[in-house]
């Protein structure tokens, strides 16, 4: 299947689950981007083909926002205090840990805050995979909120993350899927005198 009938067939999938989008289809890129406004921000869904060989292609899903959670006020990465853009890379890397697929960075482009990931097709895209890439990019949506305790309120990785961690594990009720471990801010007095004991 050529990368046009492909995303004909994305856009199909997103004209039946309702979705409005933007599609670009040239010689240079064959893209579809939906925008959302979720409970924390505001951000972009962009579908896009990866060929890891003639007969073989990923399809990547990248969910983006300024560091603002607002592309009409957006926060360069350059007007963020050194030690705030520290911790959240700490933060992202330690969410990170945490996924089963995708990862967040800050697009070296442009700073924004992204969820990327990528599915091998097999075969068309269906609806049902094309929704269940649009549940994953509301992860997005969440981070917002963690990005903007450290950012703008000078939070640590660590407070932010520990919070992260109870509405994730709270999320996840008795079915006690996610990592019950506390999370221990390696500075703190309680891990050093743990380490120190040892």
């Amino acid at each position: 299947m050529d990368d046009s009938t492909t995303m004909t067939r994305i856009a199909a999938s997103l004209d039946d689950l309702g979705f409005t989008y933007e599609r670009r289809e040239n010689d240079d890129v064959s893209d579809i981007r939906v925008r959302f406004t979720g409970k924390h921000g505001r951000y972009s869904v962009w579908f896009k083909l990866d060929h890891l060989s003639p007969e073989r292609a990923n399809l990547c899903v990248r969910a983006y926002t300024p560091l603002s959670g607002d592309p009409s006020k957006p926060i360069p990465t350059v007007a963020v205090k050194p030690g705030r853009l520290a911790q959240l890379h700490v933060l992202l890397n330690l969410v990170n840990a945490q996924l089963r697929c995708g990862a967040f960075h800050l697009d070296p482009h442009d700073g924004d805050l992204t969820f990327l990931w990528a599915i091998p097709l097999e075969g068309e895209p269906t609806t049902d995979l094309i929704d269940l890439s649009l549940h994953m990019a509301d992860a997005i949506d969440d981070m917002i909120a963690n990005v903007r305790a450290i950012v703008i309120k000078g939070k640590s990785a660590w407070e932010v993350y520990a919070a992260h961690r109870e509405r994730v594990n709270a999320s996840y009720g008795d079915a006690g899927d996610a990592d019950s471990a506390p999370v221990i801010d390696p500075r703190s007095e309680e891990h050093t005198s743990e380490l120190q004991s040892h």
